[in-house]
């Protein structure tokens, strides 16, 4: 079989590619260091039963009530996309703020001549 480079497994992961590498880094797989890497197709269902493993195994507390009730209570899976589009957005926008004013502080002393 032939290798697949890591963005086009996030592609079929549904992960940002900086994620990708931080989940094959995270199982083990440690030749992987950017987004051009390439791995085996076994490495990405390494990941894949990894991810599901992650989904389902985090009840954060369990309690049996007297009544003999089980509560289950789970963490909300976190969606390491959000969280880089999140991310990025916040950059975006510091950029563009910096621009902005950067631009009126050169028009501010451009007019004071």
């Amino acid at each position: 079989m032939s290798k697949v480079r890591i963005y086009e497994a996030a592609k079929q992961l549904n992960v940002d590619p900086k994620a990708a590498v931080a989940l094959f880094q995270a199982i083990g797989i440690n030749d992987v260091r950017n987004h051009m890497s390439s791995v085996d197709p076994e490495a990405i269902e390494r990941v894949k039963r990894h991810l599901e493993k992650q989904k389902t195994h985090d009840v954060v507390e369990e309690r049996v009530r007297t009544d003999g009730r089980v509560i289950k209570r789970r963490a909300i899976a976190s969606d390491a996309k959000v969280h880089v589009v999140r991310h990025h957005r916040n950059r975006r926008d510091a950029r563009r703020r910096d621009h902005r004013d950067a631009r009126r502080h050169r028009i501010a002393t451009t007019n004071h001549r």
